[in-house]
C-alpha cells in the first residue's frame, strides 16, 4: 500500500513557502482579494505590478495559493471601475487621481474666490495704495 502522492520540486517549495506565509500573516486568510491587491500595491508595488507577479506576491507574503487569475481579474476591474486603481499596459497600479476631480474642484473654487477679492479690491478705494501720482497719501 503506497501514501498520498507528495508535492516535489516547485510544488513542495511553493506549498511550503505559503505555509510560512500564512504562520506569518494568518490576518490574511480572511481579506478579500480586493483588500488583498491594495495593500500589495500601496506597500510593494508603488510603480504597479502584473497579474501574475499579484498572484505570486499573494502566495510568498500571505500564503494565499487558492487565488487564481480568473478570479483576480473580475476584481481589479471592479477596483478599476471604483477608481481605486488603473491599468497602463500589462500593469496595475493605484489611481493617484483618488479624490483629484475633488482636489480640481477646490483649487478651481479657490482661484475664483481670489480672482473675486481682486477685482473687489479694485472697486474700493484703499487709502493705502498709489494714487495717480505715484505718492502715497500718506508721505
Amino acid at each position: 500500500m503506497t501514501g498520498p502522492i507528495t508535492p516535489t520540486g516547485s510544488d513542495a517549495s511553493r506549498n511550503a513557502m505559503a505555509h510560512y506565509a500564512r504562520k506569518k500573516n494568518p490576518f490574511a486568510a480572511s481579506m478579500t482579494i480586493k483588500q488583498l491587491v491594495m495593500t500589495a500595491l500601496a506597500n510593494e508595488f508603488a510603480e504597479g505590478a502584473t497579474v501574475n507577479e499579484l498572484l505570486d506576491y499573494f502566495a510568498r507574503q500571505f500564503g494565499r495559493v487558492d487565488i487564481t487569475r480568473t478570479s483576480l481579474s473580475p476584481q481589479l476591474s471592479r477596483l478599476k471601475a471604483e477608481r481605486k486603481v488603473m491599468r497602463m499596459g500589462r500593469v496595475w497600479a493605484l489611481a493617484f487621481d483618488l479624490g483629484l476631480d475633488e482636489l480640481l474642484s477646490r483649487q478651481k473654487s479657490q482661484q475664483e474666490h481670489d480672482e473675486e477679492e481682486a477685482s473687489n479690491w479694485d472697486r474700493v478705494d484703499h487709502p493705502d495704495s498709489n494714487d495717480d501720482t505715484g505718492v502715497s497719501p500718506s508721505s
